[in-house]
């Protein structure tokens, strides 16, 4: 009977030295090392920090829903709060106005953009306006002037189809480059803003009950 020869598992040990062996060690542990601030980088920035900001949004949101909720009907208020809060209040006319808030998180995806206006409508938006919509709010009227204007220079062609196409292709270019305000300078009616807000997905309608 042939005798089963017991094999060494370090027979071989001489074609890899100890002392190599060691050098790749810590060159195992150096890379795990470098490699778990890394790891844990991505996993903050791609799992955790999304679920804090969406928190810290959507309690920023309830906040200002019961401020608004509990003062509606407060338009010096309202401007205050707005003006505060990195937006502003434009005057459609005697008696209609909106308002809007913006609060950047730094964050793509979840910023709160917050539009009310005098009928009680309020709408949230997760767009990004770099530094808050207060600059574009204060070119509002000129906006609305360059509206008017187009309108006005198009009328005089007698091409009624024409007309309507140059107007909207126009303004489509002012909404792309002002977007919200833009369509509120747009419009006449503040419920005619909201639909256009709402059917361009830019703003979500939010329902609350005002005792």
């Amino acid at each position: 009977m042939e005798k089963i020869e017991n094999i060494d598992p370090f027979r071989d040990s001489h074609e890899f030295p100890l002392h190599k062996r060691k050098y790749v060690t810590c060159l195992l542990v150096l890379c795990i090392l470098i490699l778990i601030p890394i790891v844990s980088h991505y996993i903050y920035y791609e799992y955790i920090r999304p679920c804090i900001v969406e928190r810290n949004r959507q309690n920023k949101l309830n906040d200002y829903i019961e401020i608004i909720k509990n003062n509606i009907n407060n338009k010096e208020f309202i401007m205050e709060l707005s003006q505060n809060n990195r937006g502003g209040l434009i005057n459609i006319d005697d008696k209609n106005w909106v308002a809007i808030i913006s609060h950047d998180f730094h964050q793509k995806g979840y910023d709160l953009t917050i539009f009310i206006d005098n009928k009680g409508s309020i709408l949230e938006s997760r767009h990004h306006y770099c530094g808050g919509v207060r600059g574009i709010i204060q070119s509002y009227d000129s906006i609305k002037k360059n509206i008017e204007q187009i309108e006005n220079d198009v009328s005089l062609n007698n091409d009624k189809y024409l007309n309507s196409k140059i107007i909207a292709e126009e303004k489509e270019k002012l909404i792309s480059r002002f977007s919200v305000i833009a369509i509120v300078a747009k419009h006449h009616e503040t419920e005619d803003m909201v639909l256009e807000l709402i059917e361009r997905k830019l703003f979500t309608r939010i329902t609350i009950s005002i005792k």
